[in-house]
């Protein structure tokens, strides 16, 4: 065989190695170092979230008590909810917090915090209860009508921003609209229902409500994140398709979307456009990074002696908020990356140029004997 034929037959022997080794690849070590923040007591939690600069806040129970937390620097403080006020519910890059405070009348209702400025988001008649910042200033949020006779409630999706205040959204033709993010470029994504009676999924972007979602049969669609670069992560649910299979996560690109595997439910997107989720069986918590999925719990230093690795939320930067057990209490715990995980690619270069390497020494050896 001439040399150029070996050479040929060598490189689609590494091709096919790569290929196959992006099947099989193991976890790789450690990528995320933990920092925990202790609660009081015992906790069963809930609920969380992350801002902009890795500050995390929840809902949590303690000994039976329902409580609001949230951290800032290395403390978390947790208040029961019936007298929870000034918490935190988010926050941007700049710094500014988004916070849930109660009204004069006991309602709850959202302030913007910038600086020492303090601007409410309350709006007559309605309870404001959560949303997002970003780096501008503009603020996503929802805010929820009960009819004092029926005690129904729906939900309005509104924009607020310095220069033209409280905006609502709309819908995409039904009763309610609810905000699930805002980017960075102010573009909203949510859920709304349709004049049909169905859960879509909808963006906003330039004044403009329009529905994404796909087009598939009997399902209904909840969105749940959306990162700078656009890309978006929703999930789809299958009202009679049994527990786990109901539910099903999918990313969005550039409009076109593709399921991610070993995912039954997606809860957010970093900048990079890695998906943090819910397995199929429901029972762990994973990480969608580079077309691969994992199990988050492997990817976390520090995890020995610790179970139940819940993700809350993800951030821009990558930065992830979680909760995890032991046999005796739970902490809430926000995870920071390390490093990168090499992509399949990457491995089958390296067995490739290793393999190049055995290739060449062993011509050499020939040519010396």
């Amino acid at each position: 065989m001439k040399p150029i034929h070996k050479t040929l037959c060598f490189l689609l022997l590494s091709a096919a190695t790569t290929t196959a080794f992006a099947q099989i690849l193991p976890a790789p070590a450690p990528i995320f170092s933990s920092t925990t923040f202790a609660l009081p007591s015992t906790g069963r939690l809930q609920w969380g979230g992350i801002t902009a600069l890795g500050e995390l806040y929840g809902y949590v129970q303690l000994n039976g008590v329902d409580m609001w937390y949230g951290t800032s620097g290395s403390a978390v403080t947790a208040v029961p909810a019936a007298q929870a006020t000034n918490m935190l519910r988010g926050g941007n890059i700049a710094g500014d917090l988004l916070l849930r405070s109660t009204a004069a009348d006991g309602t709850l209702h959202m302030q913007l915090q910038s600086g020492n400025t303090l601007t409410s988001l309350d709006i007559p008649g309605q309870v404001s209860w959560g949303g997002q910042v970003n780096a501008s200033g503009k603020v996503a949020f929802g805010a929820t009508v009960v009819d004092s006779q029926t005690k129904a409630s729906s939900t309005n999706a509104y924009l607020y921003d310095s220069a033209s205040g409280i905006t609502p959204l709309g819908t995409l033709g039904g009763a309610w609209s609810g905000v699930s993010a805002i980017n960075d470029h102010g573009v909203i994504v949510g859920n709304s229902l349709t004049a049909g009676g169905k859960q879509h999924g909808y963006l906003y972007e330039n004044g403009v409500m329009r529905d994404i979602t796909p087009t598939i049969r009997d399902a209904e669609v909840k969105m749940r994140g959306i990162n700078n670069a656009g890309e978006i992560v929703f999930n789809q649910y299958f009202p009679n398709a049994p527990w786990p299979v109901p539910y099903r996560a999918f990313k969005m690109v550039d409009g076109s979307w593709s399921g991610i595997n070993s995912m039954s439910e997606a809860l957010g997107i970093d900048g990079k456009g890695n998906v943090v989720g819910i397995s199929l069986s429901g029972a762990e918590s994973i990480i969608n990074m580079n077309g691969n999925t994992y199990m988050l719990a492997d990817l976390v230093d520090g995890m020995e002696g610790w179970r139940n690795l819940q993700v809350n939320g993800i951030n821009e930067a990558g930065q992830i908020a979680a909760s995890r057990c032991n046999d005796r209490f739970c902490e809430v715990i926000r995870l920071d990356p390390l490093s990168a995980v090499p992509e399949p690619e990457t491995y089958g270069m390296l067995l490739g140029g290793l393999a190049l390497l055995g290739f060449v020494s062993r011509k050499r050896r020939q040519r010396q004997v």
